[in-house]
């Protein structure tokens, strides 16, 4: 219909809300154009990325494990959970309410043993199912072995997301040293 032209719109007021368009109707910004919002407040822009939490293991107690057998990374202490959705007992990761969608997973396991000709395995289990892993193979002496896995994963609200672990090495144990800096597991959502 036509053109207009100007260097500011505001409220009548000068505090209130401006509302473009209605329902249904598609503003365009054409090529070229930017749109600088840095100084502004933003909402309904983007994603937050919550909820979002970082589980370790506080302590080596514990955290043995059986030589050859998949076993739940017992990770008993969170750095930080905003959904208050990681249990400390059952070391799971449970999707909060109204917030399903695509979440980041991201571990890194280390071992407090030393190994030769011996493979480490860490998997992420969905819904007490397989997911996804990722492995190393030690040919030679190797101190201390980490493996890091990250995946992107669909999660309704009530799925379950855990770390296990997997090596033929002797008398495992997840190296907690009382912090997340070696073992650790962490998430947040990315997208609706």
């Amino acid at each position: 219909m036509g053109t207009i032209k100007t260097t500011n719109i505001e409220s009548i007021s000068g505090s209130g809300t401006v509302t473009l368009g209605t329902s249904g109707e598609t503003f365009t910004v054409p090529s070229g154009v930017t749109v600088n919002m840095s100084s502004a407040t933003q909402t309904g822009v983007g994603e937050s990325n919550t909820p979002y939490f970082r589980a370790y293991n506080n302590t080596n107690v514990g955290a043995n494990f059986s030589s050859s057998t998949t076993t739940v990374a017992r990770l008993n202490a969170t750095n930080f959970d905003s959904g208050s959705g990681f249990n400390t007992s059952t070391y799971k990761y449970t999707i909060p309410s109204s917030s399903a969608g695509k979440y980041f997973f991201h571990t890194n396991m280390r071992l407090n043993n030393n190994y030769t000709n011996a493979y480490f395995a860490i998997y992420f289990f969905k819904n007490g199912s397989e997911h996804s892993f990722a492995s190393n193979y030690y040919d030679d002496y190797s101190a201390n072995p980490i493996v890091e896995h990250s995946s992107i994963v669909d999660m309704s609200v009530g799925d379950t997301m855990e770390v296990r672990l997997n090596t033929n090495g002797g008398s495992p144990e997840l190296d907690g040293n009382g912090t997340a800096r070696y073992s650790f597991f962490e998430g947040f959502k990315i997208s609706s």
